[in-house]
């Protein structure tokens, strides 16, 4: 019978892949470490803060340089927070002292540096140590997310009374999102150049009505998954001077929270450029919040999900673990069984079951249910004939109530076995 999913208290947040009683395959060692070491880069990325700019005078150089490095870990810190916590939920995070605060640093690198006999300029990347700042966060009780949205292709309406823009050269919402720096958030974003291809896949009546299949096609051909549909209508008074900017936000496709959402962006007197880069800026916090919102790590409870991994050969699994391994989600990945065919794999999760889903399409990987088990199969992969009946159609979909043969879901023996490889 299938595993129900099922939540107990969270004994351990490191990744491993454990079976017991099992040997250890040594031929495959030295492949096994690359793949160790990939998804510790891909983890490790997430808590670097790059680029961060200081520029300090005091009485010598070296005075200054001491209180460029503390201003820098300070500023990296912030920006970490704003990464992966709610927005206000950090407060007293964000003002730990700064022994405490250095005891999270890995290491820092200064990428370029000019100095005169009072002042110290530079440019200053951090590497935060994963595991200290995860412990803190939970020790203080601050929410935060660990899971990074695949990229998000921006669609810039411009509704200017009621006339549509969206790539006309004349657009000033477009130029917004394209003077934006790049997000070092959990939602990186891309805007479309807006040239032949642009107009001919999407017209802004389509944008306005949601998209449709036109819009899916403009989103895969800049590699995103997803895209936000970014609306944005100049508020003006009797005098004709736009005093606020309302905003409509509305997020669409299948690996991420539906955002939508209405704000308005009030005007403090600066020109029409400046505020609507700094709309453009509010719509990516909304998108990036409602996404930590939906992917918050719970590290007080753990659900136990129970997947077979269908085996065509041994690269792919190697592939499939890899992107295991990338998914922060996961707290624990534990392999019961593994043979020439299939891998039966136990998923515990800092998390529910839908935040589990949403984690695993950032990589390329879904859930399929059978009425026997859950399969874990790349995103375009039709589910493999052997775990549909008989009379069923390779490739059927899960919704037909398709059970796999008991054959395929038990332990193998005999020619078709081979030995346990883990970690």
């Amino acid at each position: 019978m299938r595993r129900p999913a099922t939540a107990r208290p969270l004994r351990t947040a490191s990744l491993a892949f454990r079976l017991a009683g099992v040997g250890i395959l040594l031929v495959l060692a030295a492949g096994c470490l690359g793949v160790v070491t990939a998804s510790r880069a891909v983890a490790q990325d997430l808590f670097t803060v790059t680029n961060v700019a200081v520029d300090v005078t005091g009485e010598t150089a070296a005075a200054a340089q001491r209180t460029a490095l503390t201003d820098a870990r300070r500023l990296a810190w912030e920006r970490l927070l704003n990464r992966l916590t709610p927005r206000g939920s950090s407060s007293f995070a964000r003002s730990i002292p700064d022994d405490q605060l250095a005891g999270l640093i890995r290491g820092l690198e200064v990428t370029s540096e000019r100095t005169s006999s009072v002042r110290y300029v530079a440019d200053i990347s951090i590497v935060f140590a994963r595991e200290a700042v995860r412990s803190l966060l939970i020790g203080i009780g601050v929410p935060f997310a660990e899971t990074r949205s695949r990229p998000v292709l921006i669609v810039p309406l411009y509704d200017a009374g009621g006339d549509l823009l969206l790539w006309e050269e004349i657009n000033p919402w477009r130029a917004a999102w394209q003077s934006m720096p790049r997000s070092d958030g959990l939602v990186p974003f891309v805007v479309p150049y807006g040239d032949i291809a642009d107009i001919q896949d999407l017209s802004a009546a389509d944008a306005a009505a949601g998209g449709g299949p036109r819009l899916g096609a403009l989103t895969s051909r800049y590699g995103a998954r997803d895209a936000a549909v970014v609306r944005a209508v100049p508020i003006g008074n009797s005098a004709g001077v736009v005093t606020s900017i309302q905003l409509s936000i509305a997020r669409i496709g299948g690996t991420g929270p539906r955002v939508s959402a209405i704000e308005e962006v009030l005007a403090t007197g600066e020109d029409g450029v400046t505020l609507l880069r700094r709309a453009a800026r509010r719509a990516l916090i909304r998108l990036e919040q409602d996404w930590i919102q939906a992917n918050i790590v719970r590290p007080g409870l753990e659900t136990r999900v129970s997947v077979i991994v269908p085996i065509d050969n041994f690269a792919g699994w190697l592939e499939t673990r890899a992107k295991l391994e990338e998914t922060a989600i996961l707290g624990r990945v534990e392999l019961r069984r593994f043979s020439r065919r299939e891998a039966a794999v136990d998923l515990l999760v800092q998390g529910g079951l839908d935040q589990l889903r949403t984690a695993l399409a950032q990589s390329d990987l879904v859930l399929r249910d059978l009425a026997s088990a859950t399969l874990l199969l790349s995103a375009n992969q039709p589910i493999p004939p052997s775990y549909l009946p008989p009379t069923a159609p390779a490739g059927t979909d899960e919704s037909d109530g398709a059970a796999p043969t008991t054959e395929s879901l038990s332990p193998e023996s005999g020619a078709d076995a081979a030995p346990i490889v883990v970690q």
